[in-house]
């Protein structure tokens, strides 16, 4: 299960990556193709917004090539004894796959948060072993099993 949680995530940032690619070469068209109409100003405040949409795309791009390959160093066929890059945690607060903060997947009904070591429930959670106990957002946590 944790292979197809993997490349769910891997798949969604290929996804990512590859429409922010395209949204970037429309932005990048559009401003090549612009023409100094007769009112400057309109022609120059045009021209400006592009390039601000343009710095945009391109930050969110780098973003998730970044996570893209930060994902793709992981392994997914280790197996853990504690909460590292690349575990999957089961608590009884629910599932979660430690790599990139992707949010909720679905994975053969079973809905599992792909999470940074970053995040509050990492970090409350990083170096810890089945059957420890925390107190995280108000509720004792408890780890059931890592794979």
């Amino acid at each position: 299960m944790k292979r197809q949680i993997f490349e769910n995530c891997k798949d969604r940032l290929e996804k990512q990556i590859s429409g922010l690619q395209t949204e970037l070469q429309q932005y990048k068209s559009a401003v090549s193709e612009e023409t100094k109409s007769s009112v400057g100003d309109k022609y120059e405040t045009g021209r400006a917004m592009l390039h601000l949409e343009q710095e945009r795309l391109f930050k969110q791009l780098t973003e998730a090539e970044r996570l893209y390959n930060l994902l793709a160093s992981l392994e997914p066929t280790q197996k853990y004894t504690k909460v590292l890059p690349g575990s999957l945690v089961e608590t009884n607060q629910g599932h979660f796959y430690f790599a990139v903060g992707l949010g909720q997947v679905k994975v053969d009904d079973l809905s599992v948060y792909c999470v940074s070591l970053k995040s509050p429930v990492g970090q409350a959670l990083v170096n810890r072993k089945v059957g420890e106990e925390i107190s995280f957002q108000q509720r004792m946590w408890k780890i059931l099993n890592i794979v």
